[in-house]
């Protein structure tokens, strides 16, 4: 004889099962993030470096840019 499975059991499992995703659509996913992130480094850096306030404030745009398409903390401080 099979296992048997309580209806409990099986609800539970299929409401984990539709928040997962497969890995096809995760990995662009991630490919996003660590590229946001990476630009966002880059372009801190380059704002405590600006030495004119013509590039902070274009380098300050470009923050506010990307804050705006993003929900979550700040990206200026």
């Amino acid at each position: 004889m099979g296992p048997v499975f309580s209806p409990a059991a099986t609800v539970f499992t299929n409401s984990l099962q539709e928040h997962y995703m497969s890995a096809p659509s995760r990995r662009p996913e991630i490919r996003r993030r660590r590229t946001r992130k990476e630009k966002i480094t880059q372009l801190r850096k380059r704002l405590a470096a600006a030495k004119t306030d013509a590039d902070r404030a274009r380098l300050t745009a470009k923050l506010h840019k990307l804050e705006i398409a993003s929900p979550g903390q700040p990206l200026l401080k």
